[in-house]
């Protein structure tokens, strides 16, 4: 099978990246038909593009590129080739609700939704990062939920993977992301305040500081002024694995919204890739990927109180957090590294094909 992954999208960024390695490593030929981001050169440079591109069988138009769509249901309906968008979430979801970057009634909003509504209307399978989302999505858009297909998010076993432990002087609590309200951080302020006795603890906080939403945690800081705690501007992906590789727990995210309650984010599933012991919030997201308790630690959301009594029982009780760490690690391979990613969304693109009547490519023995 020929699959043109086509759109504007970072190389690195862990979402596509999972996916297009685990078709690779399926069997599929995967053809990336990637253009440069600007918006109202987009469409005329993915044309010029696709032209120097074999005929595909299947186009995946990218996690929420809605700009790059138009250009992509064109070429499906020229060649025949079956239309695959990367819905990931709702982008109106996430801007209006998540972000609360504008309201609902205003002209961003209405033509995120307007070109949303059409892309899930004109794709032939719709990709979401959870069930719980997938759903979601559906229900917002009155679409068919049966041309949905989750695909978690899931790490690339390349860069997230296990690594010999590090001897540390403390028990270092690390984070990473940015911090938008999905992130919860402020909870994660909290929980360094209330820990700020426990010889040992150091908290690490990595992200972009120069954001808007990072004023919230500045003033949470100001409010409790911790000592634990170490701030790091972004770094590269490249980086990250060393620097969790450093850690005794990750966290992943804390934040009290709609959007939280649906998603498992990047940073779990790279820390149950590396084999360390996570904790991040309840939600219908965290129990479709894993039990509480067995795979990771699952706590209220914005509960900085319950978040010091996780870091401090992981603490006390090493025995269990290495079993927690070992069966996140065991529940990756299985489920979430981009080989069972890309067997199980394969299997789904040769059904679209085969219910369209099509011919279905089938793998190469030893394809990558």
């Amino acid at each position: 099978m020929r699959i043109w992954y086509f759109g504007s999208f970072p190389e690195w960024y862990p979402r596509n990246r999972v996916i297009r390695k685990g078709l690779a490593k399926a069997g599929a030929e995967v053809i990336a038909v990637n253009v440069p981001s600007a918006r109202l050169l987009r469409c005329p440079r993915l044309w010029l593009k696709a032209l120097e591109a074999k005929k595909p069988d299947v186009i995946v138009v990218p996690e929420c590129d809605l700009e790059s769509f138009p250009a992509a249901w064109a070429w499906a309906r020229l060649l025949g080739a079956v239309l695959v968008y990367d819905a990931f979430y709702s982008r109106w979801d996430a801007l209006v609700n998540d972000e609360m970057e504008v309201s609902g009634g205003s002209m961003k909003a209405r033509l995120t939704r307007s070109l949303e509504g059409f892309v899930l209307k004109h794709a032939d399978l719709v990709l979401a990062d959870t069930a719980a989302h997938a759903d979601y999505i559906a229900e917002i858009y009155r679409a068919n939920r049966d041309k949905f297909e989750t695909v978690y998010i899931g790490a690339d076993d390349e860069l997230f993977r296990p690594r010999p432990e590090q001897e540390e002087k403390f028990f270092l609590v690390h984070y990473n992301g940015f911090y938008h309200r999905l992130q919860g951080a402020p909870a994660i302020i909290e929980a360094a305040h209330r820990l700020r006795g426990e010889a040992g603890i150091k908290f690490e906080m990595i992200g972009k500081r120069s954001s808007g939403s990072f004023r919230e945690v500045m003033r949470k800081m100001e409010e409790h002024k911790p000592e634990n705690i170490t701030f790091v501007d972004t770094l590269p992906i490249e980086e990250m694995p060393g620097r969790m590789a450093r850690a005794s727990v990750c966290l992943g995210i804390f934040g009290k919204t709609g959007f939280g309650e649906r998603v498992f984010p990047n940073k779990g599933f790279q820390t149950l890739a590396m084999g360390i012991a996570l904790i991040t919030r309840e939600s219908k997201g965290s129990q479709e990927v894993g039990v509480s308790g067995e795979h990771f630690l699952a706590i209220p959301a914005e509960d900085g109180k319950a978040l010091a009594d996780a870091i401090l029982f992981l603490k006390n009780q090493p025995e269990q957090r290495k079993r927690i760490a070992q069966a996140g690690r065991d529940l990756y391979e299985q489920k979430f590294a981009p080989s069972p990613i890309g067997k199980l969304l394969l299997a789904r693109l040769e059904k679209v094909l085969e219910d369209r009547g099509q011919e279905c490519p089938r793998p190469q023995k030893g394809g990558h």
